[in-house]
């Protein structure tokens, strides 16, 4: 099957759920962020001022956002006139499954971030 045809209500619902999960991981993400920043500043800190040699460079990624990707979707759902839209398998697999071509990097760098993060809690 490479291509289907779904309701437009039943599609704007999967779809603003699937955004509604994406933000909350990405804030989640922001405050994972936060945590491990200050305690890699905070413990870099502390060995300087104890005479230490401290590396100054910071290897950790921000968190990426993108919800502008799902607002994209549904404004254009939202401005559709068609009651039934036809899906082809990708878009199948983003906009329902939200099987995004960046969602692993996403992924993985969130659980990074959380792992960081806990060592600093």
């Amino acid at each position: 099957m490479e291509q289907v045809n779904v309701k437009k209500p039943d599609l704007l619902k999967i779809l603003k759920t699937n955004r509604t999960k994406h933000r909350a991981e990405f804030e989640q993400a922001c405050e994972d962020y936060r945590v491990a920043l200050i305690g890699i500043l905070d413990e870099k800190l502390k060995d300087a001022k104890s005479g230490k040699q401290v590396a100054h460079a910071i290897s950790l990624s921000m968190p990426t956002d993108q919800t502008k990707d799902y607002d994209r979707a549904i404004k254009m759902l939202e401005m559709s006139t068609d009651k039934i839209i036809s899906l082809h398998e990708h878009e199948f697999a983003q906009l329902v499954q939200d099987e995004w071509q960046w969602k692993n990097q996403f992924s993985t760098s969130n659980s990074l971030l959380r792992s960081t993060a806990m060592t600093y809690r």
